[in-house]
């Protein structure tokens, strides 16, 4: 019995090592007039790709958001030079957010967004998309977010899982 068990665990030990998962990045990048509130929604829109990612087996990391505006975001080469090592794919995302003070309080204008798959090895982007938020049905901004995240996560999938 034990040693069915040993070669059942080393079975399955050898087959996990041989399965090669892709591996992509995330960078979320945002305009430097962006409300301080905007990193919720970046936050909840990350988590939401994430998750999806994730849940069709692929090895997820990400960086710190950054603020270095749309030129920033339309530099792959600085944007690949954030991750210390190589991946198969980078979603590069832009948020361009605008404050409104609005009885005394800020709100968030979430103006428009902008997204890319660079491919890691060949420096190239695969695919790429603009989505305008207020365009979207959801009126709370948290639902909105998370909205976005989600329909980013299945346009990329699409196209990078039509590539394996």
């Amino acid at each position: 019995m034990k040693k069915s068990i040993v070669c059942i665990v080393l079975s399955a030990l050898v087959f996990c090592v041989n399965i090669e998962a892709k591996t992509i990045g995330f960078s979320c990048i945002h305009n430097a007039e962006a409300p301080n509130k905007s990193n919720v929604l970046t936050t909840v829109m990350e988590t939401a790709l994430f998750d999806q990612c994730f849940d069709k087996g692929f090895i997820v990391t990400g960086t710190e958001h950054h603020n270095g505006g749309f030129e920033y975001y339309k530099n792959e080469a600085a944007i690949e030079k954030i991750f210390e090592s190589s991946l198969d794919y980078i979603i590069a995302i832009y948020s361009e957010y605008k404050p409104l003070i609005k009885n005394g309080n800020e709100e968030i204008i979430w103006e428009k967004l902008n997204w890319k798959v660079i491919d890691f090895s060949s420096h190239t982007v695969i695919y790429q998309g603009t989505i305008i938020p207020k365009e979207l049905k959801d009126k709370d901004i948290i639902k909105k977010a998370h909205s976005i995240g989600t329909m980013i996560a299945q346009s990329v999938l699409r196209e990078v899982l039509t590539r394996q």
